[in-house]
């Protein structure tokens, strides 16, 4: 049975510049789920299936399943990896631009913070919580970038 709530992986900060010591690039490399980053600072640039997209604050980047990616450092972002079963989520996840500025930058980075904090902080009710905050970083997503894209 497929689960109709995506399954986070991981979710937090990275900091290529600590994680990549002494390396000027990432390796490349197949996207196997979903991958929201929220960049939280100018870095250099990231590349999707060979497309190069400059690392700009407050640009969000939708990793999807299959793609090819590698990352010209620095890089630091807010991170979210899912994996969806649903198709119907999965349908509007694709259908995002790759990257992409939101209208409100701050609100999708609040998000995410606070959906870091739900996740790291004790489970007193069953996940509840954080299935909750789960929802409204990709609900403001897909909204968002339907409006500044013109996604459909």
């Amino acid at each position: 049975m497929k689960k109709a709530m995506p399954e986070i992986v991981a979710l937090g900060i990275y900091d290529g510049a600590l994680v990549h010591k002494n390396r000027v690039e990432t390796p490349s490399r197949r996207v196997r789920l979903y991958e929201i980053e929220s960049i939280l600072e100018d870095g250099g640039t990231t590349y999707v299936d060979g497309i190069g997209y400059p690392i700009r604050a407050h640009n969000v980047i939708i990793g999807k399943p299959g793609q090819m990616r590698h990352t010209v450092l620095p890089f630091k972002c807010l991170y979210l990896h899912l994996v969806v079963e649903d198709e119907a989520l999965a349908a509007l996840l694709d259908a995002l631009p790759d990257v992409y500025t939101p209208a409100d930058p701050t609100a999708v980075e609040d998000s995410l913070r606070t959906l870091i904090s739900a996740y790291t902080a004790p489970d007193l009710d069953g996940g509840m919580r954080t299935a909750a905050e789960l929802c409204a970083p990709l609900s403001r997503l897909i909204r968002d970038a339907r409006l500044t894209a013109g996604v459909v």
